[in-house]
């Protein structure tokens, strides 16, 4: 059986160097700054939909103030209808 030697056993295990590539910092900062712009438009996007849900908030309770409206006239409509069927019948009696 083949047996290491001290040379191909360090050649073989991790280490760590103590110096720093160019490459890896212009990798580091161009990803921190992806990641920046990425947060940057997120708040852009949530901003927007919140426009959005707050205009959404509002024509709903003017459409819901129209339906009031709406119902409101349709039953004195109704009781004049009434009024005046009411009317009729005691001619007729």
């Amino acid at each position: 059986m083949y047996e290491y030697n001290g040379e191909d056993r360090r050649a073989h295990q991790w280490h760590l160097e103590k110096s720093i590539s160019v490459g890896h910092i212009i990798t580091t900062v161009a990803l921190a700054g992806s990641v920046f712009a990425w947060a940057m438009q997120m708040d852009t996007r949530v901003s927007v939909i919140e426009a959005q849900i707050a205009h959404a908030a509002e024509a709903r309770a003017k459409i819901e103030a129209q339906y009031r409206d709406g119902m409101s006239e349709i039953k004195s409509s109704l009781l004049r209808i009434e009024a005046k069927l009411d009317g009729k019948q005691d001619k007729f009696k």
